[in-house]
């Protein structure tokens, strides 16, 4: 095996160090990799030369889902065979009429009728989809990758191959665009995932790579503005127009302005826990605990993109923001949980800060409105979820005291009046000056 794989290697790379032209990631050269491997077989690399193993993937893939009894397997390995690269799949999942109505055959993995009455439609980019130029697929990883096949050739070469690159989490629920700079179209997209709760997505890392999320993920993926204006005019997949992605958060801090640590798995996390997967002491009090990370972004709903001074000169937000909310959780039966909050991420800076400003009662979305004048943002909130489907926050409630005409506050499930919240620019929720850093 591992000869076979040295004089693969050798073939694949071959063509390229002749000059062969292959599609690049952003045009770019990968430069010689270093180490040991390197120097005894010195081999020039586009990093889309891996792509030509997926072909021995495919095969292998399909084998392996015959063999768990998966009748047609062509739908899954279908982005297996397109390199799994973002923007690679042109199958749409909107349709024009409903398959029930259309004389379109259906075909799984396939677009169903398209013939939209108000435009074409291309897909930017489809759940799963990976990023083969960036992210985890980095030079470190192919240098690894190399060094395997010309040395030891491990065990664990096919997942690494397999599962370099990240992908695009999904459900998709909350995007928005922008310029990133004068060449980029830079798309933030959000997702409603539930970890622990449903299916676990893979985690992301944040704080230096030393705490993780399953959950929600929210991610941006990079499209060249010129290719991006021109792809509805061409017969060419929204992978040409694609130019990098990657996850919008890196920096990560919770409602009392700390960071995000790693979650205590055999007690209270005292500094740094997730506040929503919490209780006020720090117990983790989700009724799912994450098997592949340290804390569960439960939910991020409905996400919107406030961009700064949106309104006009001096009006509105002073930085772009991604606004997402916490929107539903599962917790035992606890009475000191401490609630959903908000989450708002500064994409310049790639960080994200819990709000508290909302209250933590879960929000479908949050948007913000025109306060038409500069001192001032104004923000509008949307939700129905009540308390967490859990009863246990209400008798908490009535045990602070009644309402003010005596009686006890009653269930409110499914009850969410909508609510505009005014903030005063530079300042805090308590009317004390804005503290810039760990707060939002």
């Amino acid at each position: 095996m591992k000869w076979t794989l040295k004089a693969v290697l050798i073939i694949i790379s071959a063509p390229l160090a002749n000059g062969s032209k292959v599609r690049t990631c952003n045009a770019t050269k990968v430069k010689p990799l270093q180490g040991e491997a390197i120097k005894r077989v010195s081999i020039y690399w586009y990093i889309d030369s891996l792509l030509f193993l997926t072909a021995f993937i495919t095969w292998m893939m399909e084998q392996l889902l015959q063999l768990a009894g998966v009748a047609n397997p062509s739908a899954f390995v279908q982005l297996i065979n397109s390199g799994f690269t973002i923007g690679a799949n042109t199958e749409l999942i909107p349709e024009a009429t409903d398959a029930l109505y259309s004389n379109v055959t259906v075909v799984d993995g396939k677009s169903g009728d398209t013939a939209f009455p108000f435009g074409k439609m291309k897909p930017l980019a489809t759940v799963g989809e990976y990023d083969i130029c960036t992210g985890t697929f980095s030079r470190k990883i192919l240098a690894q990758l190399v060094e395997m096949i010309l040395d030891d050739c491990s065990n664990n070469l096919f997942p690494l191959i397999f599962f370099a690159g990240d992908n695009i989490v999904g459900v998709p629920d909350g995007m928005g665009a922008y310029l990133l700079d004068d060449e980029t179209v830079r798309v933030v997209v959000n997702s409603e995932s539930y970890g622990p709760l449903d299916f676990e997505s893979r985690p992301y890392y944040v704080n230096g790579g030393s705490v993780s999320f399953t959950g929600s993920h929210i991610q941006y993926v990079d499209y060249d503005r010129f290719r991006l204006s021109n792809l509805m005019e061409s017969n060419a997949p929204a992978a040409k127009a694609f130019k990098s992605s990657g996850s919008a958060i890196v920096t990560s801090y919770n409602l009392r302005g700390q960071l995000v640590g790693k979650r205590n798995a055999t007690g209270p996390t005292e500094t740094g826990a997730h506040d929503s997967n919490v209780d006020i002491n720090g117990n983790y009090v989700v009724v799912s605990t994450p098997s592949k990370a340290d804390w569960l972004m439960q939910s991020l709903c409905s996400a919107h993109l406030e961009i700064r001074h949106q309104w006009g000169p001096g009006i509105g937000v002073e930085d772009t923001l991604f606004m997402a909310n916490e929107e539903w959780i599962r917790y035992t039966n606890n009475n000191d949980v401490i609630g959903l909050p908000a989450h708002v991420v500064d994409l310049k800076t790639k960080t994200s800060y819990a709000v508290g400003a909302f209250s933590l009662g879960g929000f479908e979305k949050i948007v913000e409105l025109n306060p038409q004048h500069e001192q001032y943002v104004i923000f509008s909130l949307a939700g129905y979820n009540g308390p967490f489907g859990n009863t246990f926050p209400l008798a908490a409630k009535n045990a602070m005291g009644k309402r003010d005409d005596g009686t006890n506050y009653l269930w409110a499930n499914d009850i969410h009046p909508a609510r505009i919240y005014v903030g005063v620019k530079g300042k805090m929720e308590d009317g004390t000056l804005f503290r810039k850093k760990g707060s939002m």
